[in-house]
């Protein structure tokens, strides 16, 4: 689902299809917002990250934010983005 930040409720119902994916970048980037305290509810497994062209936002900060949001170092999370971009795509990059 491409940039991703519906509510805690769709979140959960998005979550019982595991071919579903999500795609993330402002809603990450948007200080005090509710869905940054159930960001974390979506598998790592399962997120993409971007900015969609949005000058206003580094992908580097979104990374940086996306590392927090999933306690993970950023080269972990560089890891598992590459891991979900090979899975979604079935190749080996």
């Amino acid at each position: 689902i491409h940039d991703f930040q519906a509510s805690r409720n769709d979140l959960h119902k998005y979550l019982d299809h595991p071919q579903v994916s999500f795609s993330l970048g402002r809603s990450l980037m948007r200080e005090n917002s509710k869905f940054l305290t159930y960001a974390s509810m979506i598998p790592r497994e399962r997120i993409f990250l971007e900015t969609d062209g949005d000058p206003k936002i580094s992908i580097f900060d979104v990374y940086h934010k996306a590392s927090q949001v999933w306690s993970l170092s950023l080269e972990d999370l560089q890891t598992q983005i590459h891991l979900n971009v090979c899975q979604f795509f079935n190749t080996d990059l």
